[in-house]
């Protein structure tokens, strides 16, 4: 089928809830469907009047998190030499895009909604979505279309279906976000399956793998993540340390320590309770005062955490307002260290050399941390039996993060800073399992 003849259809293959789909709906579904399909006939006769600036185009789709976003930016180097002199289009979540605004690799970037049960329902129920995505893919034209996530799901499924492309590159993928039938009607209509990595292995030599096919190396070896911040913006977040250390020095600290408290991910949540016992410790054992970091979502509970410390006579910085994701990369790295979840801001730390100290889930055991051969930082978790959930935790609190012993935290950050600790890292286990660290 030519790229003029393929017409995608209006919405991902989804299971929709039963409300979305009920006879009631039918007149909002109408509406929604005429106004993707007549934004794509639009975005089709603008391909024909406005012809774009450079006409070999390869589309690379990302449904998923800033994290997974950063570990696949090697590999996305790798692949833009592969291509060239055809350039390179990503279309990913806004966080992925102002996180790869300054790459070189890509040419143009757009954003999409992040994928999963939150994306597609977004989607579903937008009209500004249904007019953008629906014109963009009349708009563009590619030689080839890649989808590498080794999770996809529905929303990257369809934009991988819809694109108007010659070829269309998938990665083999798992089924934590799809249904088998969905995999076999991605497979059917990809030109190339890009094979996954075999056994259990972290994202980056998963990445890695994936790369080796597309270079035709088969002993390729991609440099880490790096990120592209520019003088202003590392300008910018010298000016916050200096103001930060000048009211840590007024509070009499000795250093500042990052605190990442959560993630956009409920079973990576660390109990407040917990946070607080650990970060009194080391303020009143080592003079570390602790710099509350997050996104926009996490403001709520960093505000509460904040006033929870006050009330036990700890001091705390934390951001007036939330930052673009640069701004905050430029900041970690000027901290001499950072204790997060499990979240992208820990993967700025780590990348950037940043002692840092993690706590983890079970449900993706060793896909994401520890990074391999990176002493710089630790990791704790709980083994439990239900270790790799996927995410989808059945007991009713994740037991494997939120039994974590506050002491571990502090003993793992004292270990990386290379200060006197008063035990060993591995003591007292708790009643659902031993801790572990892992560097």
């Amino acid at each position: 089928m030519t790229k003029w003849f393929h017409w995608p259809r209006s919405e991902p293959d989804y299971r929709w809830p039963a409300r979305l789909v009920s006879p009631g709906m039918a007149p909002l579904r109408w509406l929604l469907a005429a106004v993707f399909h007549v934004s794509h006939a639009v975005g089709r006769l603008a391909s024909l009047i406005l012809p774009a600036r450079h006409q070999q185009r390869v589309l690379v789709i990302r449904t998923d998190g800033l994290g997974d976003a950063l570990l696949f930016e090697p590999a996305l180097e790798s692949l833009a030499r592969t291509v060239s002199p055809r350039v390179v289009h990503l279309w990913a979540p806004r966080l992925t895009c102002e996180l790869l605004a300054r790459c070189p690799t890509v040419t143009r970037l757009m954003v999409i909604p992040r994928g999963f049960k939150q994306g597609n329902l977004l989607y579903f129920k937008s009209l500004y979505w249904r007019m953008k995505l629906g014109f963009q893919l009349g708009r563009w034209t590619f030689e080839r279309v890649i989808y590498p996530v080794e999770s996809p799901e529905p929303l990257g499924n369809w934009l991988f279906a819809s694109a108007r492309a010659t070829q269309r590159w998938l990665n083999y993928g798992d089924t934590i976000n799809q249904f088998e039938h969905q995999r076999q009607r991605m497979h059917e209509i990809a030109t190339r399956i890009i094979e996954n990595r075999p056994g259990n292995a972290h994202e980056l030599l998963r990445n890695e793998y994936l790369a080796a096919q597309w270079t035709g190396q088969a002993r390729l070896r991609l440099r880490r993540p790096k990120l592209y911040l520019s003088e202003q913006i590392l300008a910018r977040a010298e000016a916050r340390m200096e103001a930060w250390q000048a009211s840590a020095r007024k509070a009499r600290a000795e250093e500042i320590v990052g605190v990442v408290p959560c993630g956009s991910m409920p079973v990576n949540t660390y109990p407040i309770d917990r946070w607080i016992v650990a970060l009194k410790r080391l303020w009143r054992e080592h003079r570390a005062m602790p710099l509350l970091l997050g996104g926009p979502g996490d403001f709520n509970l960093i505000r509460l955490l904040c006033k929870a410390l006050l009330a036990s006579d700890v001091p705390s910085l934390r951001l007036d307002r939330p930052l673009p994701i640069l701004e905050i990369a430029a900041v970690i790295g000027r901290l001499e260290a950072i204790i997060s979840v499990d979240t992208g801001l820990a993967h700025l730390a780590v990348t950037q050399h940043v002692p840092t100290v993690v706590l983890v889930g079970g449900g993706n055991p060793r896909r994401f941390f520890p990074w391999p051969e990176t002493p710089h930082h630790q990791v704790l978790n709980v083994p439990m039996p239900c270790e790799g959930c996927n995410n989808r935790c059945t007991l009713p609190q994740p037991q494997c993060i939120t039994d974590i012993d506050p002491e571990q935290i502090l003993v793992a950050w004292a270990r990386l800073r290379n200060r006197p600790v008063p035990v060993e890292v591995y003591v007292a286990s708790p009643p659902s399992g031993r801790l572990q660290a892992t560097g």
